[in-house]
């Protein structure tokens, strides 16, 4: 089994439009989109940082994002 630095250095490979990090205590796994958001990606339920307890729980979290970001497309206006 792959230890928690090799699984947060592959999950940094697989989304590489984030920046992973551990809060200063290392109690929360966080990950930062390296870009502001657009209106329509916002409206669209992006967030730009997201925070869980875990590194699996950030892994749901960044897959979920993904299909949102895959999904979204521009809005009329």
């Amino acid at each position: 089994m792959a230890s928690e630095k090799d699984q947060l250095l592959q999950v940094r490979h697989q989304y590489p439009g984030w920046r992973l990090w551990a809060s200063r205590r290392g109690e929360l796994m966080c990950a930062t989109w390296q870009r502001p958001l657009t209106r329509e990606e916002a409206w669209q339920g992006l967030s730009r940082t997201l925070i869980e307890d875990d590194l699996p729980s950030l892994l749901a979290k960044l897959q979920e994002q993904e299909a949102k970001r895959q999904a979204c497309t521009p809005l009329s206006l």
